[in-house]
């Protein structure tokens, strides 16, 4: 079984202590050493006591927080793991009481994230939190007796005056001793008197102050204490973890985002053509727990005190201006609840222009707004909120006037030496993180700002588009309105859509997709099979409740009410449906007909009324429609097999679609079922033929001037993004495999590992469709042949069956299911004759024992039957799993090339640029998402699973070694080689005796 990293095993057993646990980097520093080494023995933290607040209440207060949701989830008992101790580090012994400072001195490793971050601060109470306080935090750690190393928070910004920085210490003029002393008898008043004289070139007193702190960590490193120091630069909210764009702090850049966002700041003197210097709190935090490691392994005890800068890589800082841009479209999009005034803030780097903005946009709007709650008789706010706004600004025009280069050498090579899945677990190579993230990246900040600083609820949003929509008084309000809706949204607004099979796998993310995404259509109408004793609307709600719909239920819950549900089956005339349900589906634009038989091993009736009489019955439907615009039809990019490379066109077969489909309204299943094998020539099986021949008929139809089109997804697995990674709740494809061998109930198939698989994630296949429905529609000439789209995956990305098995086992064994049958160590194999002892072996008898087992405990057996429709399933697929075929997909590709850079990033659909390393954590989402949607089986099962994984392993070994003694023995007495050793041994003893 899989043991821990090298990172894993640095921390494991160990005792951390941390300053500033409550802080933002210091709440996501303890969320990922618990979450990610969680096998160290304590994580000790120091807080502030509230008298009206016990340990236990703080203790319970950590749990709600939504960024430890993942391990309350996953393993919830390491938040027992969790000291609180009481204390303030301003104070000698950090304030502890005797118990707290014995907890504290059994520490291990130290980390000082604990600082005051208030630029405008005077200089007493800065010196008092950042110098004497990591004074006092390094006396304490002197006195712990398996001290290893303590590593202290500084800033990347504590040596203003050089232009290019060094990961080394800048010396300065003063001691930070005396500044110490200074602080211990100096009244506040006093020490703000002289702060001027003594900060030199720095602007205020927090990068002055964590400068000497830096010196006096120099200067305790060279008599022989262990420390290091990592420099951030800005913390910006988390690109991943724990959850993406985490923030629960106003200082630094989500601040300012927030107060733009709320109309509060609208003008800032700001140089837009200079870097913004930004690095994610999860990078950073990961960074530190390497950099802990690094330094306490480093065999060698470095002349000077080892400093880290970290910062993002270069490639990937980006202008202060394109940010701001940035940002500010994307707070239309999703803004938040109601501001002081519309957010349109801007920047400038001329003085006497900021002025004239700040009089103008900022004092004017507070003292009206004061002025009428004046005479609302209600407390008043503006003015006083302007003034610490003024002041932060103010402050901040020394760092937004500037440009600084942060050589960071030192921290890009740590991840010289981690393993593939030490990189991907504390990720900090933001050079491998995509350019086409920003957008979603920016959109992540803003979401968790308003989420989890202004606790403002996503499902706000659309009152908050309307709120902005009138915050602007004229005809600019409009133009937003018009500009904020893409050529994609506005095709489909006000259109009726109706969808065959909504409620099958792409049926249901078509219909989410759709309705997030063109929100401003008028119904989507959706056929399904009635269910007694549920009315139409409980069926709506029934989508409510499924996770994949929460996106829409937290942001724009109204959508749901233009579903509208409507009773039938494809497979009768008019789709069986009622008069007034009939009515409905006749006022639809838009036909996406999803609806299929999947069932390869089905006999031909069946899938013939499914995929051909079905597709005949919704066309004949649509041509009745008196304003349709446009079918689209779903086949499969399996349905010429004998094509070994595929075209996006029609290829011809001999059978008429007609015939079959007259055939089908008067013969037995029985009967047609004898005849499959003489129609069906070279296709594998009943699913592939009917689907050929529905393209046939569908071609038939648009020569006659019906307007459809045909999509042909390869195999369609989980959701890359949307609506949730991983999103699967079919049992059919991959997802079914995948599960079948994760339980150990699949160990061996017959497949080619040398081949490409052939799949498209659901999302990227929607999004396609939606795409193609659009251009199709918008065609002004008609094309001579029907338009066929494969709908498949870049050859670029496509990777053999034998690397995306090993990558699959590899994370199963990482976030393996609860208890299944047997130890998921399974085989792939090209042999049939192998693959035939490997079923007998560890299919059938297994099933044999277990059902055994359950007739003598006078249970209901069930092991024989699961496997014969196991094995039904497997000898359908081998025709695929040792077969490989090309699909042209040129049309499909070219659907780009007209998109606008928001419909590209909204109806994403380019794979090319999906990042390599990507590929760990996709396979990782499809197995959690076929864990959590399909077996309904919780994260927080997960360490359980892993403990019930290790017995599976134990018994699988055990098994093995007894079944091969047995028959090594049954071999050597069935040869006459027993009674030979067993003489052979006598002797040997006789020998020995004498």
């Amino acid at each position: 079984m899989k043991g821990l990293n090298s990172v894993q095993q640095f921390y494991k057993d160990k005792v951390v202590f941390i300053t500033g646990g409550s802080g933002f980097m210091g709440k996501v520093l303890l969320e990922k050493l618990l979450y990610s080494c969680s096998s160290l023995k304590n994580i000790i933290i120091l807080m502030r006591s509230k008298q009206e607040k016990s340990e236990m209440q703080r203790f319970r207060e950590f749990k709600q927080l939504p960024m430890f949701q993942r391990i309350m989830n996953e393993k919830p008992h390491v938040m027992k793991k969790i000291i609180v101790v009481y204390g303030d580090v301003t104070l000698p012994k950090l304030g502890l009481s005797k118990e707290h400072l014995d907890k504290v001195l059994e520490s291990n490793l130290v980390f000082h994230v604990a600082a005051s971050l208030k630029l405008e601060a005077t200089l007493k109470p800065n010196i008092l939190m950042n110098l004497t306080g990591t004074k006092n935090v390094i006396d304490i750690a002197k006195m712990m007796p398996n001290h290893i190393l303590m590593i202290h928070f500084s800033t990347a910004f504590c040596c203003v005056e050089q232009e290019i920085l060094e990961e080394k210490i800048i010396e300065w003029k003063d001691n930070p001793e005396d500044l110490i002393r200074c602080a211990e008898w100096m009244s506040e008043e006093a020490m703000a008197d002289m702060q001027k004289s003594v900060m030199g070139g720095h602007p205020n007193t927090y990068t002055y102050t964590k400068r000497l702190a830096e010196i006096l960590v120099r200067n305790e490193y060279s008599k022989g204490f262990p420390i290091c120091i990592i420099r951030p630069s800005v913390v910006v909210p988390a690109y991943k973890e724990p959850l993406p764009g985490w923030v629960d702090s106003l200082n630094g850049p989500a601040g300012l985002m927030l107060g733009a966002a709320k109309g509060v700041i609208r003008s800032m003197l700001v140089d837009g053509n200079s870097k913004s210097e930004g690095i994610p709190v999860d990078i950073a935090i990961n960074g530190a727990i390497l950099i802990a490691k690094k330094v306490a392994n480093t065999s060698q005890r470095s002349q000077d005190v080892e400093v880290f800068n970290v910062t993002a890589s270069e490639t990937k800082k980006r202008t202060m201006k394109y940010i701001l841009e940035k940002a500010k479209k994307i707070n239309f999009e999703i803004p938040v609840g109601i501001g002081i005034w519309y957010p349109d803030g801007i920047i400038t780097t001329n003085k006497f222009v900021h002025k004239i903005n700040v009089l103008f946009l900022h004092w004017f709007p507070a003292y009206f707004i004061d002025l009428i709650l004046f005479c609302l008789r209600q407390k008043r706010f503006m003015i006083r909120m302007q003034t610490k706004i003024m002041q932060g600004l103010e402050v901040l025009q020394f760092f937004t006037m500037r440009n600084w280069t942060f050589s960071s050498n030192n921290f890009k090579k740590l991840n010289d030496n981690l393993s593939s899945e030490e990189y991907q677990m504390f990720f900090i190579d933001t050079e491998a993180i995509p350019d086409s993230f920003e957008d979603e990246f920016i959109k992540n900040c803003l979401l968790g700002g308003r989420q989890y600083i202004l606790k403002e609820k996503l499902s706000t949003i659309p009152r908050a588009r309307m709120q902005i929509k009138m915050c602007d008084t004229n005809i600019l309000c409009l133009q937003r309105k018009m500009t904020n809706m893409n050529s994609i949204q506005k095709f489909y607004k006000d259109k009726t859509i109706f969808i065959t099979g909504a409620s099958g796998f792409m049926g249901k993310v078509l219909l989410e997709k759709l309705l997030y995404s063109c929100s401003e259509l008028k119904a989507v109408i959706i056929l399904m099979r009635p269910k007694r004793g549920k009315s139409e609307v409980e069926r709506v709600a029934g989508f409510q409740n499924i996770q994949m719909f929460q996106r829409i239920m937290n942001e724009k819950p109204h959508v749901m009410k233009k579903i509208i549900v409507v009773y039938g089956d494809v497979t009768l005339p008019k789709l069986g449906l009622s008069k007034e349900h009939l009515d409905k589906v006749l006022e639809s634009n838009l036909v996406f007909h999803v609806a299929a038989s999947l069932k390869l091993e089905a006999t031909l009736k069946p899938n013939i009324l499914m995929n051909l009489t079905g597709t005949k019955n919704v066309i004949d439907i649509t041509k009745m429609m008196p304003n349709h615009i446009l079918m689209v039809h779903f086949s499969t990019a399996f349905c010429c097999v004998e094509q070994e490379i595929l075209e996006e066109k029609i290829i011809e077969w001999k059978d008429n679609p007609e015939d079959l489909i007259r055939c089908a309204e008067w013969m037995s299943e029985e009967a047609m079922a004898g005849m499959q094998k003489s129609v069906m020539g070279g296709h594998p099986n009943t699913y592939t033929y009917t689907k050929r021949l529905a393209e046939i008929l569908v071609r038939n139809e648009y020569s006659k001037g019906f307007p459809i089109c045909i999509i042909r997804p390869s195999v369609v697995v989980p959701a890359y993004k949307e609506p949730l990674p991983g999103w699967v709740d079919s049992l059919n494809g991959p997802a079914g495999l995948m599960l079948g061998a994760a339980k150990g109930v699949i160990r061996s198939m017959l497949v080619d590992g040398d081949l490409d698989a052939e799949i498209v994630p659901v999302d990227i296949a929607i999004n396609g469709t939606i795409i193609i429905a659009k251009q199709i529609a918008m065609q002004q000439k008609r094309s001579n042949d029907v338009e066929v789209f494969n709908v498949t995956a870049s050859e670029t990305k496509k990777r053999t069956m034998k690397y995306i098995l090993e990558k699959a086992k590899k994370i199963n064994f990482e976030t393996p299911l609860e208890m299944g049958l047997w130890y998921p160590d399974g085989t792939i194999t090209t042999n049939k004759y192998v693959q035939k002892v490997n079923v007998a072996l560890f299919h059938w008898l297994p099933a044999y024992f277990i059902d055994f087992l359950m007739f003598c405990l006078m249970q209901k057996r069930f092991m024989l039957h699961v496997q014969n429709r196991i094995s039904q399933g497997l000898e359908v697929l081998q025709f695929f799993t040792m077969r490989q075929w090309v699909f042209l997909s040129q049309k499909f590709k070219d659907l780009n090339k007209n998109l606008s850079p928001e419909e590209y990033e909204m109806f994403f659909i380019d794979t090319d640029v999906v990042p390599d390393e990507f590929e760990d954590e996709f396979l990782r989402n499809c197995l959690l998402g076929a864990r959590q949607f399909i077996l309904k089986e919780p994260l927080s099962t997960i360490p359980r699973a892993r403990i019930q994984m290790k017995i599976a392993y134990v018994v699988d070994r055990l098994c093995k070694c007894l079944f091969f003694y047995f028959i090594i023995k049954y071999l050597l007495n069935s040869l006459g080689m027993m009674a030979f050793i067993e003489n052979l041994t006598m002797k040997s003893n006789q020998t020995s005796a004498i």
